[in-house]
């Protein structure tokens, strides 16, 4: 029984590690909305340009980039 246990502990710790590399960028996306509108533009930007470069080399959502560019209510980038 014991080990059966410590097979689903290791199960749920890389579920949660996925959970948490896969919403990173959701809230990196919002984080970036809300610098934009709060006139923090460099912090802003510095998020856009960290999800472009995690876009290089794993699949990133182009809303999320889009969410930070509204912020700094750039509708065209």
């Amino acid at each position: 029984m014991r080990a059966g246990r410590q097979g689903r502990d290791r199960g749920a710790g890389r579920a949660a590690s996925w959970i948490d590399d896969r919403f990173a960028a959701v809230e990196a996306g919002y984080k970036g909305y809300a610098f934009g509108r709060c006139g923090r533009e460099a912090d802003a930007r510095a998020l856009i340009d960290t999800l472009e470069k995690l876009s290089r080399v794993r699949f990133i959502l182009a809303t999320r980039i889009a969410m930070a560019f509204l912020g700094l209510n750039e509708r065209d980038s």
